[in-house]
């Protein structure tokens, strides 16, 4: 699919003065398409959502429209206003100044305590990337995945998590980025990145966008 401009800029540009409600919790980079093909570091910002917020149901609910035609945004939205998990919380990726705000990434977490060691686990539930980002060859912003999966393993590290966990059909890319595949059933695999990792993980990403 070929998408010419993020919905979502409309959004940012209309709310720039308020949009999120959401706490910042990490400072970040991600690479920005220059017009030749060279991309650059531009900064961003990773959001942790609120459900009950008003103010951040309604830029999900925006969402939730815009981006209909990525894979996992309705699920990511659905399960935002739902709150079935209590152990879930949500994520934003968003550009900052020097470049227009728009929201690049949403990522969905469930943080629960594994019985079995008495140490928590991270399962990425849902990342999906904006989508004139997902839906290109050569999007205007590189990096988003990359950096959301990042984070996730920033917060397992930080609560001596044990492992970060996801079932995905994009092998591609989690194996690019350095997840072992456990095993495949169904045409789904199961990725983990164990906790002796972590910090090699993070080093690694953090050299490559120069955070």
């Amino acid at each position: 699919m070929n998408i010419s401009a993020n919905p979502y800029n409309q959004i940012n540009n209309a709310t720039s003065n308020q949009a999120f409600s959401a706490v910042r919790v990490d400072k970040v980079k991600l690479l920005k398409n220059n017009g030749n093909g060279v991309y650059k570091a531009i900064k961003g910002k990773v959001l942790e959502l609120d459900p009950y917020d008003a103010k951040d149901k309604k830029i999900i609910n925006k969402i939730r429209s815009d981006w209909k035609r990525t894979e996992y945004a309705h699920s990511i939205c659905d399960n935002f206003f739902d709150q079935e998990n209590k152990t879930d919380r949500f994520f934003a990726i968003q550009t900052k100044k020097g470049f227009k705000k728009q929201i690049t990434n949403l990522m969905q977490l469930d943080i629960a305590l594994d019985e079995a060691v008495k140490k928590l686990k991270v399962c990425i539930k849902y990342l999906q990337s904006a989508p004139n980002i997902a839906n290109k060859l050569t999007p205007e912003i590189k990096g988003s995945g990359e950096v959301a999966l990042y984070e996730a393993v920033k917060i397992a590290d930080k609560n001596k998590a044990n492992s970060v966990f996801l079932f995905s059909t994009n092998d591609a890319f989690y194996e690019k980025v350095g997840l072992s595949k456990e095993f495949e059933i169904a045409n789904c695999s199961l990725y983990n990145l164990t906790e002796e990792k972590f910090v090699n993980f993070l080093n690694r990403v953090k050299e490559k966008y120069n955070f």
